[in-house]
């Protein structure tokens, strides 16, 4: 399990800025260990209560607010990442579950007593929240991510492209589960995560964007289908 603390800054930015800060990015920083020029799949698996309220919560601007959802980098894993993420502004906790293929498979039908036997006082959390607020699967969005990390104060800069999005939750281990754009296919989500602080020269490269940041969650752009 992991539990990492946060903070987190977003942006969508024009293809013709992305191919401008492509350069000055790969300068400055290296790929993270996944990825090349080419970027990675991810696809994931988000979960909300009976009544939708992760997404609610985030349309509705709400400072705190979190999400649940499994994690895949490709059909055939057999390892699946369960993420837990909570959010207070721009500071982000997230708690990383590493489960099997199988009990992915038993969350997506809905039963999660598996977290509560590992002996782990966040996971008999996580396993409470699940049962008591009634979460089920809802919507699946895949994208293309090329990630650049930098070890000063951990910094970690994604670029998403390609952002799909499937109502049938149910075909999340399927090659095709009738994916739709959910962000036109010339914009990108910029991505910046770091620990305590972001170094003046990343700052001074993502100034040249001339973008605000803003909330661009793929979660909720998935459900306004």
């Amino acid at each position: 399990m992991d539990n990492i603390l946060r903070k987190e800054i977003k942006y969508q930015i024009s293809f013709e800025k992305y191919l401008k800060l492509k350069p000055r990015l790969s300068a400055l920083l290296k790929y993270d260990t996944h990825s090349n020029e080419e970027g990675y799949m991810v696809r994931s698996l988000y979960f909300d209560t009976l009544e939708n309220r992760d997404m609610y919560d985030t349309l509705y601007g709400l400072e705190k607010k979190h999400k649940i959802r499994l994690r895949i980098y490709s059909i055939y894993d057999s390892l699946v990442k369960l993420e837990w993420k909570r959010k207070i502004g721009t500071d982000s906790q997230k708690i990383t579950f590493f489960i099997s293929r199988n009990e992915a498979e038993t969350m997506i039908n809905g039963d999660f007593e598996f977290l509560s036997l590992k002996g782990d006082v966040e996971a008999n959390e996580l396993y409470r929240l699940l049962i008591h607020e009634v979460y089920q699967p809802r919507v699946v969005v895949e994208y293309k991510r090329i990630a650049y990390e930098y070890p000063v104060s951990n910094v970690r800069i994604c670029i998403d492209s390609n952002i799909n999005a499937s109502l049938t939750p149910f075909n999340f281990f399927n090659e095709n589960c009738g994916l739709i754009p959910i962000i036109s296919t010339d914009m990108r989500v910029l991505e910046v995560k770091y620990d305590d602080f972001l170094p003046m020269m990343i700052k001074e490269v993502l100034s040249s964007i001339d973008e605000l940041p803003q909330s661009n969650s793929k979660y909720v752009n998935a459900r306004m289908l």
